[in-house]
């Protein structure tokens, strides 16, 4: 790992600490009357901190478990409106991978719950966010095509060459880019680029 990138990494750990005080703020000022514009200004000024924050790096995302975060996940679970985020966090239990504008929203979102800043100086939060340096899913794989990755590109045009994670290739590629065991990476384009199973895709 070089050292620019280091130090982007520690730049990014510091903002996100900073964006975590700016959100305690708002969720502390939402509880008066008196403070609800001032909470939403706080908000969306965290919201867009965040944007400047973590553009053009997409953000991985997965249950910390070094703290079970109980309140947090109480208070997630109650919530009236959830993040669809949150919803395939919660029914894969493995991870997720978001785009730097879902994933300032995701955090903003998970800020203004009870229990976000309650874990241990080693796990503050009940969920682990990274840069999703890493080709290694389809998550991650549709991110980086998403957001135009050099490591997905071949000049202007999309490699012809791009990773597969396991499993036989499907019988249908048409509109295939990826796949793993159970999953197929599928588009018209890099724009709208969705994860299916194997068994919908054969439906679709």
């Amino acid at each position: 790992m070089s050292r620019n990138r280091r130090t982007h990494r520690l730049e990014v750990k510091l903002n996100c600490d900073e964006l975590a005080v700016i959100e305690a703020a708002a969720a502390i000022s939402h509880k008066t009357a008196k403070g609800a514009n001032v909470a939403r200004a706080i908000r969306e000024a965290a919201i867009e901190a965040a944007r400047r924050v973590l553009a053009p790096t997409a953000m991985r995302f997965t249950a910390d478990e070094e703290n079970n975060g109980e309140t947090w996940w109480d208070a997630a679970e109650m919530a009236q409106q959830q993040p669809a985020a949150f919803e395939r966090l919660r029914s894969s239990g493995a991870e997720v991978v978001l785009l730097p504008d879902d994933a300032a929203d995701f955090i903003a979102w998970c800020a203004a719950l009870p229990g976000w800043y309650d874990g241990p100086a080693h796990a503050p939060h009940p969920l682990h966010i990274q840069e999703a340096d890493e080709l290694c899913s389809l998550e991650t794989l549709q991110a980086a095509l998403k957001t135009g990755d050099p490591r997905v590109m071949s000049g202007t045009e999309y490699s012809t060459d791009l990773p597969t994670y396991g499993g036989h290739d499907p019988r249908n590629t048409a509109e295939v880019w990826s796949w793993d065991e159970k999953r197929v990476l599928v588009g018209t384009c890099a724009d709208d680029l969705t994860i299916y199973s194997r068994e919908d895709w054969l439906q679709q």
